[in-house]
């Protein structure tokens, strides 16, 4: 098998498999591992072992994590890049990232390396909910937090296009809340947020549970999207 080239991860979704679990002790030099700490199956890193993992915002110890590669640590003393893993969907600054895995970076010199680049999306809209969010009357944008939806960042990109007119305009993500269902996230936010005005919050969750069945919500989450209007 080839070396594999951590650079091709950043931004995509992957599995890690943990085997150095939040709290265990490396089994050579002793030191505690302050977070979960894995590998990706079927990869090759430089010393001859699969891609290391990372492993931030998981705070149990836990055997297998899906997360977004959010930077990479390459070590400039060693050949062994590490994955960085955000499993909450959090962007973490460079600092944070520092801080977080010092635990064991402390004993090697390292650049981290991120994709600054944002990400272009396309999305449809009902025309009512289209001029919503052209006329500043709704946010955030609610859907179900499915593949496509999790491969989004902030500072993404995003075209909603009008299902009917075909016109379009774009937005830029300026947050990302996740939630198990519509309810709950709903809850938290006022309607004006996420819907026009004149709607209820019973009225919103009643639309979104017809579109999206629990089964799914349940599945895969669900995902609010905060956009602002690029002029």
């Amino acid at each position: 098998m080839d070396k594999t080239n951590a650079i091709d991860f950043l931004g995509k979704t992957v599995e890690v498999k943990v085997d150095r679990k939040l709290g265990s002790y490396h089994p050579k030099h002793n030191f505690i591992y302050m977070l979960n700490y894995g590998y990706i199956e079927n990869t090759l890193s430089g010393d001859g072992e699969e891609l290391d993992a990372y492993l931030l915002g998981s705070y149990e110890p836990t055997d297998k994590v899906t997360g977004k590669v959010i930077a990479i640590i390459k070590r400039t003393n060693d050949d062994d890049d590490k994955l960085v893993v955000a499993v909450d969907n959090k962007d973490y600054t460079n600092d944070q990232i520092r801080a977080l895995t010092d635990f064991q970076e402390k004993y090697f010199t390292s650049v981290i390396i991120r994709d600054n680049t944002p990400k272009i999306h396309n999305m449809k809209l009902q025309d009512e909910y289209y001029n919503y969010i052209l006329k500043g009357t709704k946010k955030i944008e609610l859907r179900l937090y499915d593949e496509k939806r999790s491969q989004i960042s902030l500072n993404d990109i995003i075209i909603f296009t009008n299902e009917l007119t075909k016109e379009s305009f774009k937005t830029k993500v300026q947050a990302i809340y996740l939630y198990n269902n519509f309810a709950n996230l709903i809850n938290d936010f006022d309607i004006s947020l996420l819907s026009s005005s004149t709607k209820t919050k019973e009225e919103l969750l009643t639309t979104l549970n017809a579109f999206y069945t629990r089964t799914d919500q349940e599945k895969y989450g669900v995902v609010g999207i905060k956009i602002e209007l690029i002029k």
